[in-house]
């Protein structure tokens, strides 16, 4: 029989998991900790969080040193070893361990080719899950309970160290984000000049701004379009370049450059048939949902010529040419929080937040001279390229840590490391 984890070394087994724990079923008699998915680092076993006893009372029991296992693929990778006793959602798994280490079970359960398997049992359209039926029946790699002790605690150490590193470069990134947006909403409300006189904006929340500058509703500086009335099921591998909501949504694609951004394709024959939906260099394209608050407002700005469709769930903004305005500019003082603000004040829903072309109307934006906006858009430009060429080194070394933390975990718990090898 071919299992999932390869061949395993002598003196270990290959057991159903549901002959290893006990899947606890129980809902809570009274109030305690309560853990959803939003509570489990996707990874990393740590948790961030707890909320009360849901008032529906729709929870499993769960009691120190069980694990729990998240079903729902958006969330799978959320592994946690309860280090106190509460309740966990209902689409979180409550292992009682039995025959095999938590902490082992726990390693298990986090390894690429586990959650791979998983991955593939899913069902569903919305909410795709996998679920015990299938997850109970995998084979799991046993060893000896004292290889199995020896395996967790080395995998502990070294992933401990490892994890310290992604935090570093993670709270780099945070620092690196909030500079990023410090020096582009100072630019954008005071220009280059630290001694300009200001003046009130009257936005609520934007603040002062340069004297000389003047406030004009969003509406009045845009034609606004919408995208291709598709589905993901109309994207092919060759065509036209797609700008939809995804990559909206997407890190490092707020200036879209044709050719350098990586987009998903459409037919040619949308040409035609959806000539409106073409965008240009210096259009803006706004997702017109998100799925959390702070996304609401998120945009790219075109930045160069070539032929892009505006995809699915989109809204087209071009720049009026009544108004000197440069593109880059405004890309910038969208991407500000003092702007980003009153788009997200306006929002509705409490899923998903939908972003309206009125909403976008009723902002205001404040705009300087031409030869300024020029200016401040070259300033910003060089300055952010800097910051995005360090955020880019951070971030590799962040994939390689946790490429390096993935291959760990796999290797060990199958036997393809050998235990004094672990030991090193």
């Amino acid at each position: 029989m071919t299992y999932w984890f390869g061949s395993l070394p002598h003196g270990w087994e290959a057991i159903k998991l549901k002959y290893l724990v006990n899947l606890r079923q129980d809902e809570p008699d009274k109030k305690s900790n309560y853990i959803g998915l939003e509570h489990i680092e996707q990874g990393t076993g740590n948790i961030c969080g707890r909320a009360e006893h849901p008032i529906d009372g729709n929870a499993i029991q769960f009691n120190v040193n069980d694990v729990l296992f998240g079903k729902l693929r958006p969330y799978l990778r959320k592994v946690w070893i309860a280090d106190f006793n509460g309740c966990a959602s209902k689409e979180i798994l409550v292992m009682q361990p039995l025959k095999i280490n938590a902490a082992f079970l726990f390693f298990v359960l986090l390894s690429h080719d586990f959650i791979e398997l998983v991955n593939g049992s899913t069902f569903g359209a919305k909410m795709p899950r996998s679920d015990w039926s299938f997850i109970g029946n995998q084979f799991i790699p046993v060893p000896p309970k004292k290889i199995q002790e020896r395996i967790a605690n080395n995998l502990k150490l070294r992933l401990g160290i490892c994890n310290q590193f992604i935090l570093e470069n993670q709270d780099k990134l945070n620092r690196l984000s909030e500079y990023r947006q410090s020096l582009i909403t100072q630019a954008v409300t005071r220009g280059l000049d630290p001694n300009v006189e200001m003046k009130d904006s009257g936005i609520d929340g934007v603040g002062p701004i340069a004297a000389t500058w003047f406030v004009i509703p969003f509406g009045k500086i845009v034609q606004f379009g919408r995208g291709l009335p598709i589905t993901k099921a109309n994207l092919t591998e060759s065509g036209v370049p797609c700008l939809s909501y995804g990559g909206i949504h997407a890190k490092g694609n707020r200036f879209i450059t044709a050719g350098v951004n990586s987009l998903p394709f459409v037919s040619e024959d949308y040409i035609d048939e959806y000539p409106e939906s073409l965008i240009d260099k210096g259009d803006l394209v706004f997702a017109d949902t998100s799925e959390d608050l702070s996304g609401s407002g998120n945009f790219s700005c075109i930045r160069s010529e070539g032929k892009i469709f505006a995809g699915y769930h989109t809204i087209i903004c071009r720049l009026s040419e009544r108004f000197k305005i440069n593109h880059i500019f405004i890309g910038y003082l969208l991407d500000s929080s003092v702007f980003r603000r009153q788009i997200q004040r306006r929002v509705t829903g409490v899923k998903v937040y939908s972003v309206t072309q009125q909403i976008l109307k009723s902002t205001k934006v404040w705009l300087p001279k031409i030869e300024e906006q020029e200016k401040i858009a070259r300033y910003l430009d060089e300055k952010c390229s800097l910051i995005d060429s360090t955020v880019s080194e951070i971030n590799k070394s962040i994939k390689k840590l946790q490429e390096y933390r993935s291959g760990l975990i796999s290797a060990a718990v199958t036997g393809k490391i050998d235990i004094s090898e672990v030991n090193q």
